[in-house]
């Protein structure tokens, strides 16, 4: 007896916008343990809205603690986020929709 396969999801999740988030390590030591809510994800930065007002964060020099929608926390290094936000959602959407698609077609 086979069991059903769910999709898995993967570790980055698709955008950060809106997601709260806490900056582990940086190369700038003033932003270490930075936290608050991404309010605009670019390709190569983060605009975080924080008590001191929003701080532009330089992803390819942050380790990241993300709070993902469902209540986790997700470590992440921010060289894997470096590149157009739309395109991983685009990439994560093929993904799941891929997974979902090969899980259906085992059912017999």
């Amino acid at each position: 007896m086979q069991g059903k396969r769910r999709p898995r999801r993967p570790k980055t999740p698709p955008l950060l916008t809106g997601l709260r988030v806490r900056i582990l390590s940086h190369s700038d030591p003033s932003l270490e343990g930075l936290e608050g809510r991404v309010v605009v994800e670019g390709s190569r930065s983060l605009r975080i809205l924080t008590p001191r007002g929003i701080v532009t964060v330089l992803k390819d020099l942050a380790v990241l603690e993300v709070e993902s929608p469902g209540g986790e926390y997700i470590r992440i290094s921010g060289t894997v986020l470096i590149g157009n936000p739309l395109e991983r959602v685009k990439e994560y959407r093929w993904r799941v929709s891929r997974r979902c698609r090969s899980s259906s077609r085992l059912k017999t």
